[in-house]
């Protein structure tokens, strides 16, 4: 009785679409089961025992329908009802000929047909289903077959009472008009249900989008905010310790400070690793390629490794070969950061014997190929069990015993990120104990197509550091930042040039003394400042409408490093940008760009 009563519920509470579909298929066995009780009652007492008696079969049938109905089986059901209704409709007819109607159970079928077409093709679009005009063909071969026995065969056996031959006809031409009108009315619910189910989940989505953007976009906001607020005391850690190793310090003294600038600028290493992430995740970090020298890149990467590996029994061994073209196209900034990522991986983990990076080219087009790159170390390996973390964004392998190594976890998460980026890919194979190889293929086009010849070149080039070769001493530079000590860094940079800066804390004092004094030659502006940021600043500058504030050279000067805000800055009316920490060569290009060439004095070599 439980089986019973939890079927009357769900019939109960049955609403017809292609998702309970189901449901609506046990429903018909029912009815065609107690459709055939009345049959095999109602033949019994005409006298026609066998086809009495295969109502008993059809009865069983429809058991078994009922059973895969239960189990979703919906195109299986479709082909048993359509049998078993095919067959019966013909034993009838050619047993009682066409006076009771039989042969019109074919028709019914079509409504059921198209229906079941219907709804099987919105659960599963991408599956062949059955083709309905084949079963069209099919039902319509029966009917007319029947259709001709009932007119040119004499039946085989004739029911004598003329009541229940009337009874059988009236109700065989019910039940056939029921199903037809039934059968369309339910495809015409099924597919108003689903159009407004697909309605609904498709507003459903667009909500959730709409989320999903908002949620990125206060990532986005978040990571700015961030950038700056970390950004901003680094800019005074790093500027000071650069100002201090220019001191006369003690061998201690200058130790201390070289470690607080090592450490600084870890941290902003990964404050970059963290803002890389997000912005390829996002999408918001274009591949911008330009034209750069193959053999140039390679040495300065080598030069940072060789630094990383100062004092360790570790070799490090170049190979390229002289297929790389000398001049390539691509985006070299990418291209470096994806080298070092991988190469400052090995330097971390190897403590003796050698990292190896190995390049070839491979060429593909007229002007394009494939830079291969490898990157070979004898460090400690990695674990065949930990082979699927490499590449996960914030997952570090064998933590337990790399606690003390720094980083985000994110680094090879991003070289992966940028190679596919680049219409490339990337492996790696490691035994754990006695080193890994890490191998990418990257697509690039080709500018000058001599060899590279970084063997020959390698021994000419030196690390170099940063030296400045002018002074401006008679420039007039203005500082805008509202960090006092942000304007105590500037200053002692800029003294390094021979400029003494003016200082302003605020973006109005900033718009007013230029308005009045109308002498700077160039103006740093802070970009986040309270009351009034530098874009506003920048803006009522601009809008004073005089020759001098329309040419006045205005750099940004800013610890939001998100990408986008260069273009911000130069739209917001700024000429160039200087990111924080300032960097001293970013800077010392910065002057000779835009000061005027008659303020820069050229030191003597």
């Amino acid at each position: 009785m439980t089986g019973i009563a939890k079927m009357w519920n769900r019939v109960k509470n049955f609403k017809l679409n292609i998702m309970n579909y189901d449901v609506f298929l046990q429903i018909c066995a029912i009815v065609l089961v107690l459709i055939h009780i009345i049959l095999l009652v109602t033949l019994r007492l005409g006298g026609a025992r066998l086809l009495s008696n295969l109502n008993l079969v059809s009865i069983l049938i429809y058991g078994v329908a009922f059973y895969y109905a239960r189990q979703n089986r919906v195109r299986l059901v479709y082909f048993i009802f359509l049998a078993e209704i095919l067959v019966y409709s013909w034993i009838s007819v050619y047993i009682l000929g066409e006076t009771t109607q039989f042969g019109l159970y074919c028709l019914a079928m079509f409504p059921f047909t198209v229906l079941t077409n219907f709804v099987l093709k919105c659960q599963n679009p991408e599956k062949k289903q059955f083709h309905p005009v084949v079963n069209f063909i099919i039902i319509f071969v029966f009917y007319f077959v029947e259709l001709s026995m009932g007119n040119f065969l004499e039946p085989r056996y004739v029911i004598e009472n003329t009541a229940i031959v009337t009874f059988l006809r009236i109700m065989n031409m019910l039940i056939n008009i029921f199903c037809i009108q039934f059968g369309c009315g339910v495809l015409c619910v099924i597919a108003v249900e689903n159009s407004m189910t697909i309605k609904h989940n498709m507003e459903e989505m667009e909500k959730l989008m709409h989320q999903a953007e908002a949620s990125n976009e206060a990532k986005s906001v978040f990571l700015a905010n961030m950038s700056h607020e970390i950004r901003t005391p680094m800019n005074a850690i790093c500027g000071m310790a650069d100002l201090l190793l220019d001191e006369k310090l003690s061998e201690q003294g200058r130790e201390y400070a070289a470690t607080i600038k090592t450490s600084g600028e870890g941290l902003l290493s990964i404050i970059n690793d963290i803002l890389d992430f997000s912005k390829i995740e996002s999408g918001k970090m274009p591949i911008i390629p330009e034209e750069y020298y193959f053999s140039s890149m390679i040495h300065d990467v080598m030069s940072m490794m060789e630094v990383r590996l100062k004092g360790r029994p570790v070799e490090l061994i170049a190979k390229v070969s002289d297929s790389v073209p000398r001049k390539l196209y691509g985006d070299i900034g990418r291209v470096k950061q994806i080298i070092i990522n991988i190469m400052g991986n090995a330097t971390k983990f190897t403590y003796e014997g050698s990292i190896t990076l190995t390049v070839s080219w491979q060429q593909e087009e007229e002007n394009v190929g494939r830079l291969l790159i490898s990157v070979a170390d004898t460090g400690i390996g990695i674990r065949q069990e930990d082979m699927d973390k490499l590449f996960r964004s914030f997952e570090q392998v064998d933590m337990k015993k790399n606690r003390g190594m720094e980083g985000t976890g994110l680094g090879l998460s991003i070289s992966k990120l940028l190679v596919e980026n680049m219409g490339g890919s990337i492996k790696v194979e490691s035994e754990y104990g006695k080193g890994s190889t890490f191998i990418f293929d990257i697509r690039q086009k080709v500018i000058d197509a001599a060899p590279c010849e970084y063997s020959k070149n390698k021994n000419a080039v030196e690390l170099k550091q940063f030296v400045i070769d002018f002074t401006a001493p008679e420039a007039k530079v203005l500082v805008v930042d509202d960090n006092k000590v942000n304007l105590r860094v500037a200053t002692g940079l800029l003294k390094k040039f021979g400029i003494v800066p003016d200082l302003v804390d605020n973006g109005q004092d900033s718009v007013d003394m230029i308005r009045k004094q109308r002498q700077y030659d160039l103006v740093f502006m802070d970009h986040m400042m309270p009351e009034m940021d530098g874009i506003e600043a920048v803006k009522l500058i601009r809008a004073t409408g005089t020759p001098y504030t329309d040419r006045l050279p205005i750099v940004a000067l800013s610890a939001n490093a998100v990408k986008g805000m260069e273009a911000e800055f130069l739209v917001g009316g700024m000429n160039d940008f200087l990111p924080k920490p300032i960097d001293m060569a970013m800077l010392g290009s910065i002057l000779k760009k835009w000061l005027p060439p008659e303020l820069i004095r050229h030191s003597e070599t």
